[in-house]
């Protein structure tokens, strides 16, 4: 999948506004191999999930796309219930308030160890809420 970024293309990005920065455990490919599995077991992040999902946040599926998992956290209830946190995706364009998602978005992932960057989707679709999928079980990104 070419998923290069040009300066013409960035410059859009910023003069849109449509760009997100996430931050992700690091990983030594993110491409969802056995290596990227035992080192999650070995991680933990700031919220202390053990965010397994972000394992395969730069492989390629079978249906051509990639998905990405963003941790949103989660509401806790007294009642020992819980639901996920929505992204608030007019943050990121205030014209989507009442939307479930926006397109053409620059995600840029940033390692929580060394708060660089370690990958980017262009052309992504961020979802509101986690969108429940066969494989992989949830996500809040999108590319084609």
């Amino acid at each position: 999948m070419e998923n290069k970024l040009n300066s013409k293309e960035l410059k859009g990005y910023f003069n849109s506004g449509r760009i997100l920065f996430v931050k992700i455990i690091d990983f030594p490919d993110y491409k969802g191999t056995s290596s990227d599995f035992d080192e999650i077991l070995n991680q933990e992040n700031i919220s202390g999930f053990k965010g397994v999902n972000e394992i395969e946040n730069f492989l390629v599926r079978e249906d051509g796309n990639v998905y990405g998992y963003v941790e949103s956290g989660y509401i806790e209830y007294d009642d020992g219930n819980s639901i996920s946190k929505k992204i608030n995706i007019e943050n990121i364009d205030e014209n989507y308030v009442e939307i479930d998602s926006i397109d053409n978005c620059l995600i840029i992932f940033v390692s929580l160890k060394t708060s660089q960057i370690v990958g980017y989707y262009k052309n992504a679709t961020v979802y509101r809420e986690r969108q429940k999928l066969d494989n992989p079980l949830s996500c809040h990104l999108k590319i084609e």
